[in-house]
């Protein structure tokens, strides 16, 4: 039995022991019934999305897997979606009802990659996060910052989320515009506020890493 199959199996056993059926399962996730009937097939059905979610639900703790899982759970789709949001908006083949989506997947893809625990915040494209001593927030948006009123709305949030946490840094995660991150970088509207493309986020982590780390 391959890696897929074996955790397949240790979520339908988990469920059963639960006496949980899988309409029951998919309640408690938000997900269709449908989805837990494939995801106990063979893991590589999953989304990320949906794989945290049913660990979610079971307080599966995601860090302690076996690293190879993040090979074989939906990293074809992930890899799509880093491709996808890399391209001018006008050539993608990514429809923009899937950006959120798309950057909710790679944000939480690439914590996991780098075994960053995480909690959610008020809203679930959120992240807390601490790196060090660093409390670290992530947040992402899909909407255009060249838009005033859209820009101004998003640094309110900010605003109101650095003084209501005190954290060291703020990253908002953007779709691939380079122009856009480095114009809103260069303004440096707030101290500790960094905009990143998500293409870039697991370097950018990397980063913070490795300077607490040294």
């Amino acid at each position: 039995m391959g890696l897929a199959q074996e955790v397949s199996r240790q979520i339908k056993a988990a469920r059963e022991a639960k006496g949980w059926t899988q309409e029951e399962l998919a309640r408690r996730a938000g997900v269709q019934k449908g989805q837990i009937s494939k995801i106990e097939r063979d893991i590589s059905h999953a989304s990320m999305r949906l794989f945290l979610k049913v660990c979610d639900v079971f307080g599966f703790n995601i860090p302690l897997l076996d690293e190879s899982i993040l090979e074989i759970i939906s990293e074809e789709n992930i890899m799509k979606y880093i491709s996808e949001l890399g391209k001018p908006v006008e050539e993608r083949e990514l429809p923009y009802v899937e950006v959120g989506k798309a950057l909710d997947s790679v944000t939480r893809y690439t914590l996991t990659n780098l075994r960053i625990n995480y909690s959610y915040g008020k809203q679930e494209y959120d992240y807390f996060l601490n790196i060090g001593n660093k409390l670290i927030l992530i947040c992402w948006k899909m909407g255009d910052l060249r838009n005033n009123e859209y820009r101004d709305n998003c640094l309110s949030e900010v605003k109101r989320a650095l003084k209501d946490t005190h954290a060291h840094e703020f990253i908002v995660t953007i779709p691939d515009y380079p122009d856009i991150s480095v114009e809103m970088n260069n303004k440096r509207y707030i101290d500790n506020l960094v905009f990143v493309p998500i293409n870039s986020l697991q370097k950018h982590l990397e980063g913070i890493l490795e300077n607490e780390n040294s």
